[in-house]
């Protein structure tokens, strides 16, 4: 089976048409409409770099990235342990000086723990006195501490429970400054202030990147929960004075600092990572350390034939930039480019490139085929990856693609993962080991800000290619080749196809009940230092995450009170922020993401993985005339948009495109010079399920959301989750851009969905071994679940005078027990099955 022809000879690769598609906006609209707020991003971010020479609250003097040496020190491999040699081959084998050993377990622990690591390479120049050791964040796992922590693995349809402990202390907040101005997990109740925070307590949440599971365990941003520092002279811990974030949720048996969350593990084959997510602490959480990768296994991945590379073959790689000082710690600038936000910077850029928690490592490999799983873990910085080698792309945020992709440039946005194959022999040399480099070419910000700086943001990492054998062996490698472009997935496996990837529409029978036209916003403070206009807020459909209408030409902006349209996430005891993208289970909609901004913002979506439709380029200047326009219509006074105010026009009242969102209409503006601006559809490697899109200034993103499993049919009648996606008390998902300086300030609203309605489950109780008194009697149960569904079922009984009598539960739902006297005595059975829906049976057994 092979990919159809056209698309073959027609693949362009993403870099490339991203680029050029912005560029036939760039000039005619954004250096007319937003020239004064390009040049301000670009200078403020030349500006953030000279401003990190010193910390607010430690002096810090910064370490130039030239001084580090480059692929002294191998690439911490996560996985298989040891070399590999190859029968009948005695040339260079693999090396794997450093691995850190993944790990499966139904339960599995990870604390939160300070940790010095040598990041910085070997034979890097410091300050007198000081040693090569880098004080970090890092998950402990199973008593494995790494940055970034070790890889957990697990297999779909299994649960796995993770037992989560907040074990860290407040130092590295002393370098990694706090904003208190921005919305923030207060654990101490400071309220906003313009000092830098000095307290003890550090809130964290654990988010599964691009899982699906229920509201309650999927780590938002305000189901945080703190350590608990020692009380220097009694050694009595001291608990914060807000130890846990509005939206904390935990399964019993959790610690005071921790939460214990049951990953459900029910979607397909995938690369997934995990992450801080502490509500305006995101940022400099993820930078200290706390992140790592999860992966998925099924039997589609399995099914693939010859079998993907596997064991030592098989190496993820995360990629992320820092900066250091000249003692070798973190380096994270904290001069605000406004006064409002003292120490919040719009865009953090490092100049030194880390790999797996190394500085530009080497990694041996054998000339052979190598399965490649990349995350970019940056906080802003786009990468365009570039090699000698071949990168073929199987694989997705959200899963394998139908065919393997040929990409000459690797772009990665903040949040994206790419499964990739590479081949090693083609470039493999009989009698030396061959060097290769990945490069890297993605301004900052991506994609027209600054070029990359030679010598240091334009190398990655380096492969070093051991010598082949003279002639091949015939099992030399016998592993999947995609150069033969044969399918990764056959039969009733493959994709099920919301979007015609290559016209960018709706497949049919695929019928959207809603359509969104939502925006990206940013504000820029005219009183930044300098005059010059600098971001001061970032927002999605010009709404701040509590869902409130602000007025702010007004200085303080004026609370209107609640935007038309929300809806107050559980308004119970414990509320949460108001939503206005509430979405059913089961249903399909249409988003349409207009970027407003200069700057392109990787958004993604908890729960939901998504294919992406296709892009427009849009008329920006005319656009933005007509959205002021519409704000001018709506408030008195106004000649512009009002930044907080939320869309100009009523958010559930579709526009003439028939879009819902409260925003003007796009199609009057998809057209460049008076050129209508073709459907552009989504490249060859963004044919997958994604959670992560890149959205382009001056263009229209469209993305077809399902609210449902990936595998199940267009027409399928069981359109849910296995699991509830909404318990009792919980605050919704969110959708938020992944640049996370940009969510950790506003750029990030809930979202809610309302669950399907599903048959609850029931049991019948079959007496399958009668007994008697003092003979033990043995129920079995027979529960019966709606479609996909499981459960488990609890027994209760009571004697004849209706005291408890204890019943031992044993395999395959069966129960016991033993009468201690002649009477009638009541057997209960409860089912509850993974939504938790409940259905109960009692029969009376006499004896």
């Amino acid at each position: 089976m092979n990919m159809d022809e056209t698309d073959k000879e027609n693949f362009t690769n993403s870099v490339e048409l991203r680029k050029n598609n912005f560029m036939r906006v760039s000039r005619r609209s954004f250096l007319k409409m937003g020239a004064l707020t390009a040049g301000a991003l670009s200078l403020g971010s030349l500006r953030m770099i000279d401003e990190a020479l010193a910390s607010t609250q430690v002096p810090q003097t910064p370490l130039l990235a030239t001084t580090i040496p480059k692929y002294v020190d191998p690439l911490p491999v996560f996985g298989p342990a040891g070399g590999i040699t190859v029968p009948g081959f005695t040339g260079q084998p693999g090396s794997f000086p450093f691995n850190v050993p993944r790990v499966s377990a139904p339960s599995i622990n990870v604390s939160m723990e300070i940790h010095k690591q040598q990041v910085l390479s070997t034979g890097t120049p410091l300050a007198a006195g000081a040693a090569n050791l880098t004080n970090l964040w890092a998950y402990n796992i199973n008593n494995v501490k790494f940055y970034p922590a070790r890889t957990v693995e697990v297999t779909k349809g299994t649960p796995t429970q993770m037992i989560y402990d907040n074990k860290l202390n407040a130092d590295l907040y002393k370098t990694l400054t706090v904003d208190q101005t921005l919305h923030r997990a207060d654990t101490d109740g400071n309220g906003m202030t313009m000092l830098p925070y000095s307290g003890s307590y550090v809130p964290t949440v654990v988010h599964l990147h691009g899982g699906e599971v229920p509201a309650t365990i999927d780590g938002g941003p305000d189901a945080w929960f703190t350590n608990q520092p020692l009380d220097p002279v009694t050694g009595v811990p001291v608990p914060a004075p807000h130890p846990q974030g509005p939206s904390y949720y935990s399964d019993p048996g959790a610690s005071a600092t921790g939460a214990t969350y049951t990953y459900p593990n029910v979607q397909e084959s995938t690369t997934l990572f995990f992450h801080d997510h502490a509500l305006g602490a995101t940022r400099l959480n993820v930078h200290a350390g706390l992140a790592a990768f999860y992966f998925i296994r099924d039997n589609l991945e399995a099914a693939v034939a010859p079998p993907l590379p596997t064991g030592p073959y098989e190496i993820e790689i995360a990629i992320q930039d820092r900066m250091f000082d000249d003692k070798g710690q973190l380096l994270f600038p904290d001069v605000g480019v406004n006064p409002e936000h003292p120490f919040w910077v719009p865009e953090f850029f490092g100049d030194a490139i880390v790999v797996n928690g190394k500085t530009w490592p080497y990694l041996n490999v054998e000339p052979r085929r190598y399965r490649l799983r990349f995350v970019n873990g940056s906080n802003a910085r786009f990468y365009n990856l570039r090699s000698k080698v071949d990168f073929w792309q199987i694989g997705t945020d959200g899963g394998l693609l139908d065919f393997p992709v040929k990409v000459n440039n690797l772009l990665l946005a903040p949040g994206e993962r790419a499964d990739v194959i590479v081949d090693f022999f083609k470039l493999s040399d009989q009698t030396k080991i061959i060097k290769v480099v990945v490069n890297n070419n993605a301004a900052t910000p991506y994609p027209a800000g600054l070029p990359v700086v030679r010598g240091t943001t334009d190398q990655i990492l380096e492969f070093r290619i051991g010598t082949a054998p003279k002639k091949v062996p015939a099992n030399w490698d016998t592993t999947f080749d995609p150069s033969k472009k044969t399918a990764l997935r056959t039969g009733t496996n493959v994709i099920v196809r919301l979007v015609n990837p290559t016209t960018g529409v709706l497949t049919p029978g695929v019928v959207p009940t809603v359509k969104r036209s939502l925006t990206l916003n940013e504000w820029l403070n005219p009183l930044s230092p300098g005059g010059i206009p600098m971001p001061l807020e970032m927002l999605l459909n010009n709404t701040k995450w509590d869902g409130m209408q602000y007025d702010t030409r007004n200085t303080p902006a004026t609370l209107i009170g609640l935007l038309p349209g929300s809806t107050q996430i559980n308004p119970g005891p414990n509320p949460g922020p108001y939503s206005t993208e509430n979405v059913t289970e089961g249903t399909t909609e249409i988003w349409e993401i207009v970027n407003l901004t200069v700057d392109a913002h990787p958004m993604h979506l908890h729960l939901v993985q998504f294919q992406l439709m296709n892009r427009q380029v849009l008329d920006a200047v005319g656009y933005q005339a007509a959205y002021d326009a519409a704000f001018a219509a709506k408030v008195l006074g106004a000649t512009a948009w009002i930044p907080e105010y939320g869309p100009p026009n009523a958010y559930g009242t579709p526009n003439a495109d028939g879009y819902i969102g409260g925003n003007p209409a796009v199609s009057p503006f998809l057209n460049t010079a008076g050129v209508a601006s073709p459907i552009l559809p989504p490249n060859q490697n963004e044919r997958g399920w994604k959670d992560t899109v890149v959205c382009l200034p001056g263009q229209v993103t469209r993305i077809a959301l399902r609210f449902a499993p990936l595998d199940k049919p267009i027409a399928g009648p069981n359109l849910y989750y296995p699991f509830n996606p909404s318990p009792a008390g919980s605050h919704g998902y969110v959708w938020h851009c992944h640049i996370i300086d940009h969510e950790d300030n506003e750029m990030m609203r809930p979202y809610f969905v309302t669950p399907a309605t599903t048959a609850a489950p029931t049991v019948g109780i079959t007496n399958t071994l009668p007994g008697g008194v003092n003979v033990a009697i043995t129920l079995t149960g027979t529960p019966t679940y709606a479609p996909g569904l499981t459960g488990t079922i609890a027994w209760a009984v009571t004697d004849p005078v209706g005291a408890a009598v204890v019943v031992t539960s044993g395999l395959l739902n069966t129960a016991s027990f033993t009468p201690l006297s002649a009477g009638t005595y009541n057997v209960t059975a409860t089912v509850t099955d993974s939504r938790g829906n409940t259905g109960t049976t009692t029969i009376s057994i006499t004896v």
